[in-house]
């Protein structure tokens, strides 16, 4: 696990909170939902010097597999590529906002591994119409903290920090943190295809 940067997401905090609760499971019996394509390959293709940089324009987003180990949720996000010409990915994630059920959350934004899934080099690499890439993202539960269950991200693939330039995933992210501070999401690197490697 490489030492990663962090970055703050700013929301407003509902008093309220709701309680999640996530089945703990193996790395055998974790869940990844299969997306059809032809862009399977976790091989990077070669990036063509013109091609832009994927937007969320460009893409749509899904939950397509997660699970929660030792006190550690975690969820595959899939990206599709929907905009009809190849656009390239690198790096990671920019996390604009988090939501639970009683509204927007903050959050502390770590760039790294998380406990199931390992931290892909990120790399730049190219997503052609209808190919696919995945990250992953991970919270904690073993935190004094009242228990919330993050239901929606939104994440940008170009460094844009706005809501209205993020993709908004639905998810089921339960986590707990320290009193009086930003509760922790950890996102992996972009990397192709629809899954990591098992």
């Amino acid at each position: 696990m490489r030492t990663g940067s962090r970055r703050w997401v700013l929301g407003c905090a509902s008093a309220s909170l709701s309680v999640a609760t996530l089945a703990g499971c193996s790395q055998s019996s974790a869940t990844v939902t299969p997306v059809a394509s032809s862009a399977q390959t976790r091989t990077a293709p070669a990036v063509p010097a013109s091609e832009a940089r994927c937007s969320a324009q460009d893409l749509s987003a899904t939950e397509t597999g997660g699970c929660s180990v030792m006190n550690q949720p975690w969820s595959i996000i899939t990206v599709t590529n929907t905009s009809g010409r190849a656009c390239t990915l690198h790096g990671y994630p920019t996390v604009t906002a988090t939501w639970t059920r009683q509204g927007r959350y903050p959050v502390d934004v770590l760039d790294s591994g998380i406990y199931e899934v390992t931290d892909p080099t990120p790399t730049l690499f190219s997503v052609a119409p209808s190919g696919h890439a995945w990250f992953a993202a991970g919270t904690g539960m073993g935190f004094e903290g009242p228990q919330l269950t993050f239901t929606e991200i939104a994440m940008s693939t170009d460094g844009h920090t706005t809501v209205a330039r993020s993709l908004r995933v639905p998810v089921a992210l339960g986590a707990t943190g320290r009193k009086g501070h930003p509760y922790g999401i950890t996102v992996t690197a972009f990397a192709p295809g629809t899954a990591p490697p098992t």
